[in-house]
């Protein structure tokens, strides 16, 4: 049975015009003729039976019409693409690691030691798929493992714990100069993660403090957001130490008191049971345990 579909030419030569609302420059941009590109929107026009461009002053304008295709077509040409990319590149590979990964701890913390994982395993290919698309593409080929943040319990997924429990104070050096015991918290602006309102709380009780209001303050989505609200000097930050280490060694953050307490939230390797044996991922988990033992019952100071 004949497929319901435009030939690729002519979705490229569509997408290509309407992203430069020209034919000249998508004709440039795919390597054909100003003509090749003009037949094939004429042709798709005509197959689809709608306008998708107005043609005014020799500029290509989307109608409505073509912009609700365009919104529908794009992301399928990104995905071919995508697909050529990755099998081109990984075609004398033995494996591939399509990881997802939250990205304060990619930044502050697997990005910095990943050459070690490459040198130990040069023939393991690891990608960076989207975060925001990690729980849909948890189950597919697509995606061999996430790192994510949260309490280490996700439906139909295996999960490691890596790192992030261990919570440590620290502010700018200016407003830190302000503060020399937990008390001094007292009435000091604190910063909140808004899937962690508890932190400060616990912190409190830990650490015998009376009169501290412990959900006030401003509440920020990420830890590297917090961290750069801190660095501004914007109030306390309750973050997970292994974030902060090379600030504290830079001096752009001071550590308040010395003391590290636990949280209930950290960030863990999931992954489907079906990728548990994958040797990429194997590798990676035990790559992933061997540097977490040489970070536990470490204190910045």
């Amino acid at each position: 049975m004949q497929r319901f579909c435009p030939t690729i030419n002519q979705l490229l030569s569509f997408e290509s015009a309407a992203r430069h609302s020209s034919v000249t420059q998508a004709a440039k941009e795919l390597c054909v003729t100003q003509g090749a590109v003009s037949r094939n929107i004429l042709s798709l026009e005509e197959w689809l039976g709608v306008a998708l461009f107005e043609r005014i002053n020799h500029r290509l304008i989307l109608t409505d019409a073509g912009k609700l295709y365009l919104t529908k077509v794009r992301p399928s040409i990104h995905t071919l693409e995508a697909a050529t990319v990755d099998l081109r590149s990984n075609a004398f590979k033995f494996d591939t690691l399509n990881l997802a990964c939250a990205p304060t701890f990619a930044s502050h913390w697997l990005i910095p030691k990943l050459a070690s994982f490459q040198a130990l395993y040069p023939d393991i290919q690891v990608n960076f798929i989207p975060y925001a698309l990690a729980e849909s593409l948890m189950f597919e080929n697509d995606c061999t493992a996430v790192i994510r943040y949260g309490e280490g319990v996700w439906s139909n997924t295996e999960s490691l714990y890596v790192l992030g429990k261990e919570l440590v104070a620290v502010a700018s050096p200016q407003l830190a100069s302000l503060i020399h015991d937990p008390n001094d918290l007292v009435g000091k602006p604190l910063l909140h993660h808004t899937s962690v309102l508890h932190a400060w709380e616990s912190w409190r009780q830990v650490n015998q403090v009376v009169g501290l209001d412990s959900y006030t303050g401003m509440r920020l989505e990420q830890y590297n957001m917090i961290i750069q609200a801190a660095k501004a000097g914007l109030g306390v930050a309750l973050v997970p130490q292994f974030t902060v280490e090379s600030l504290v060694q830079e001096g752009s953050l001071m550590p308040l008191f010395n003391s590290v307490i636990q949280g209930w939230k950290g960030y863990y390797l999931c992954y489907p049971q079906k990728n548990q044996q994958l040797r990429s991922l194997v590798a990676f988990r035990e790559w992933l345990e061997s540097h977490k033992k040489r970070h536990k019952n470490r204190v910045i100071r």
